[in-house]
């Protein structure tokens, strides 16, 4: 009676459940175990000979016999390999999907907005700020977006940071210093840098009439692009005694001033019964005053008849 070699019951799984490759692996699999057992045969290697290396057989004759006793083992241990590839590919698939390269996105363009919205159109697009930086520009205000890093419309992939550089205005410019110059030089040198004369006033000082004495806000101070400065003339020395003008009616009293080299300031009125109406009855500066060339006397004369 011929007995049948039993198998190991992994031989008669129905291997079309877990799918065609995976059979077909099984199949050459056991075509290669029935292919050693139909060559292998028991060699006997005399005690008293030296084995030559060159002559061993690989795989060798046990080994061989060992799979050919075993081969249950190998095919189990081979589907225990693939139901672990199989269970992993459906976890990593079905249980817990996750993309095997991660999305690329294209950075939007953020120049120009302001911070808070350049944030939250990165964050739309599932990029985050890395950096953010302030810094001067001639040209855009306070708050936006100068430059970016990476720059627009480049592809990156999710969650890239993106630093931003961020306008704090215009840089400050220091008020030059332009005294000594002549009024229009003066007013030349400021507007060229970047600022405005926005009012003249003249002062009693040792420089020669007309010349710059000083400035407002002082020269070395910081302002920013198109603010006003205030411009201080000398008008001379004070050298000329101021006349008395009471008593005077205006065509009068400035005829004496002009003469003199001043000139007549504001007039008032003021009602009083010491003078006809018309006439001057007080002054400033009070006469005797010493007034550089050029200073203003203003007057106050009396409104109204006399009684």
């Amino acid at each position: 009676m011929k007995f049948r070699r039993h198998r190991p019951p992994v031989l008669r799984i129905d291997w079309r459940g877990i799918g065609t490759p995976f059979a077909k692996v099984l199949h050459r699999i056991r075509g290669w175990l029935a292919s050693i057992k139909a060559t292998s045969k028991p060699t006997e290697t005399p005690t008293d000979s030296v084995t030559d290396h060159a002559d061993v057989e690989f795989p060798s004759a046990a080994f061989k016999d060992w799979l050919v006793s075993r081969p249950g083992w190998l095919v189990g241990a081979s589907a225990a390999t693939a139901t672990f590839v199989l269970g992993y590919l459906f976890a990593v698939v079905f249980l817990f999907p996750a993309p095997f390269f991660p999305r690329s996105q294209e950075i939007p363009r953020v120049v120009g907005l302001g911070l808070a919205e350049a944030v939250q159109s990165l964050e739309a697009t599932r990029l985050v700020v890395s950096d953010t930086e302030l810094v001067s520009h001639p040209d855009i205000e306070g708050g936006k977006v100068v430059w970016q890093d990476p720059p627009p419309e480049v592809a990156v992939p999710e969650g890239t940071g993106v630093a931003l550089w961020v306008s704090r205005g215009p840089r400050p410019i220091p008020v030059p210093d332009v005294a000594g110059y002549d009024r229009e030089v003066a007013a030349r040198l400021i507007e060229a840098a970047g600022l405005r004369v926005a009012r003249i006033d003249t002062t009693i000082a040792p420089q020669e009439r007309g010349v710059v004495v000083n400035t407002r806000p002082p020269a070395g101070q910081s302002r920013e692009p198109g603010d006003g400065i205030t411009l201080f003339v000398s008008v001379g020395t004070p050298s000329i005694s101021v006349p008395d003008l009471t008593g005077l009616r205006l065509d009068e009293a400035r005829d004496i001033l002009e003469e003199l080299g001043l000139a007549l300031g504001s007039t008032r009125t003021r009602r009083s019964t010491v003078a006809d109406s018309g006439i001057i009855f007080g002054q400033d500066p009070a006469a005797g005053t010493l007034s550089a060339p050029g200073g203003a006397v203003n007057v106050t004369i009396v409104r109204g008849e006399r009684p």
